[in-house]
């Protein structure tokens, strides 16, 4: 038996882990880029989307590309 499911689009950027890409994140990207104090161990793991062990502009353009990817509200 085969099962067919509708196509998933991956978004990168969901650093809240809530399966939504919004401004939450985009404020934990913020935080993590300027290295604040809100910015956690665990969310600069998640906040370097290119993995080059830096949090930066970059990371920040690819959530960007997130946001204009997105779909629905």
């Amino acid at each position: 038996d085969t099962t067919n499911t509708a196509p998933v689009t991956m978004v990168s950027g969901d650093l809240s882990n809530d399966n939504e890409l919004d401004l939450a994140d985009w404020a934990n990207m913020v935080a993590c880029t300027r290295d604040e104090q809100g910015c956690t161990e665990q969310l600069k793991v998640v906040a370097d989307l290119n993995d080059d062990g830096q949090i930066n502009s970059d990371d920040a353009t690819i959530m960007r590309r997130g946001f204009i990817e997105r779909q629905g509200d």
